[in-house]
């Protein structure tokens, strides 16, 4: 356990805030519950499904070398090369956002920091964030704007670890479509920590795509925690493809009057990867509405878990609450672990859920074989129908057909007629 305090005080240095007393007195007082509770194990409900060689096997290695790379100066795409972002200059510029980088004005979040501790109370992987921030932003959409925003994470050096934390507030009546895709290269080794904080205001609508498609020996932790306040909109979609192993969880807390959220997600698993998924709605206020629907196939010796959770409170009358899961077993050696969970303590609701598991349909695979088309062909067309009703949520064609594409690649990879 000495490791996370030695890594935490060799690397002092690195961290974002090391000079704001507040949150050094939170990071040593997390590095002392540590160290009385244990690394995370499979007693505990959190991590009974987790990679836990993953998610405690903690590093801490930064690099200031980029190696020879385009860097983009368009207004709307901010990259993350190996662990540090690069803001365009054009986007200083731009009417609709403000943004700076997060050590530039960690003291004016305390607030945020102390908000987050009630929903994830003994969380390791958010508590290690907090411990070892050293890289993120502030995101500011102005009342009444909109704006395209495309984060781009790509690591070019080995054994990198990334500890980031974005704040991103959408003020009033505005609009962000916010892009984060983690981009494949020949880099190996490397681990990220995300942490996003969404805080969407009376009006704001969220629409949030996610494309991961990291190196295969990556690791990635990555959690959200949305506020919805009247009247807004988050709706999100997970792509998942990339990393040997990975652990994204997102809650979502309804706090205004016919506010809702969407959680959706498509993962992709083969070899040994591990993919753990978690979503959680909270319904504070009356008149709110929540969907969690994620869809999965996974091949070889692939596991995977989905956690998904609805909680209504006394005061959140009318809910209308769902939550399915889906996934398509292509052997009989890979594992899917699925939980849905309903919590409600408000008597005028309409909640709902389900989870189904399987292989791939044989009537319509015989169907479609009957009227000449070949096996893998075949398979490759209903793994591909499978999960378009999850892709509806996206306006966007181009990240529709990115997507479609990466599928594409997978089953011509990693997909092979038996």
């Amino acid at each position: 356990m000495h490791k996370i305090a030695n890594l935490y005080n060799e690397n002092f240095n690195f961290l974002i805030g090391k000079d704001s007393k507040w949150l050094e007195n939170i990071r040593l007082n997390l590095i002392k519950q540590i160290e009385i509770d244990g690394l995370p194990n499979k007693k505990k409900e959190i991590w009974k499904y987790a990679n836990l060689e993953h998610i405690n096997n903690i590093n801490f290695k930064v690099t200031n070398f980029i190696k020879n790379h385009e860097i983009l100066d368009e207004s709307n795409i901010i990259q993350l090369i190996d662990g540090k972002y690069i803001l365009p200059k054009k986007i200083f510029n731009q009417e609709s956002i403000h943004i700076e980088n997060l050590k530039q004005s960690i003291n004016n979040f305390e607030n945020y920091f102390m908000f987050n501790k009630d929903y994830f109370l003994n969380d390791f992987t958010i508590d290690i964030n907090t411990i070892f921030l050293n890289e993120g932003l502030s995101i500011i959409i102005k009342n009444d704007k909109e704006y395209h925003l495309h984060i781009k994470y790509k690591y070019l050096n080995n054994d990198v670890t990334s500890f980031i934390r974005n704040i991103i507030k959408v003020n009033k009546n505005s609009k962000l479509f916010l892009i984060e895709e983690f981009e494949n290269s020949e880099s190996i080794n490397n681990f990220s920590n995300i942490f996003n904080i969404f805080w969407l205001e009376e009006g704001a609508k969220v629409e949030h795509i996610i494309i991961q498609n990291s190196q295969i020996t990556s690791n990635i932790l990555y959690s959200s925690l949305v506020s919805c306040f009247e009247n807004s909109n988050f709706n999100q979609l997970a792509f998942h493809k990339g990393s040997q192993s990975s652990k994204f969880q997102h809650t979502t807390n309804l706090i205004g009057r016919n506010s809702s959220a969407n959680h959706n997600g498509i993962y992709f698993g083969k070899n040994k990867q591990y993919l753990d998924n978690k979503t959680t709605v909270l319904h504070h206020e009356e008149n709110c509405k929540s969907n969690q629907s994620y869809k999965g196939i996974l091949n070889d010796e692939a596991n995977g878990s989905y956690l998904s959770k609805t909680v209504v409170n006394k005061k959140a009358q009318k809910t209308d609450g769902y939550q399915m899961s889906k996934c398509i077993l292509l052997n009989d050696s890979c594992k899917l672990r699925t939980k849905p969970e309903l919590v409600i303590y408000a008597d005028d609701v309409k909640c709902s859920h389900g989870s189904t598991i399987g292989e791939i349909d044989q009537n319509q695979l015989f169907y479609l074989r009957s009227r000449g088309i070949d096996k893998k062909f075949a398979e490759g067309l209903l793994i591909k129908a499978f999960y378009q009703d999850v892709l509806k949520i996206i306006n966007d064609n181009l990240y529709k057909d990115k997507i479609n594409s990466l599928v594409d690649i997978w089953l011509d990879e990693n997909y092979n007629e038996k």
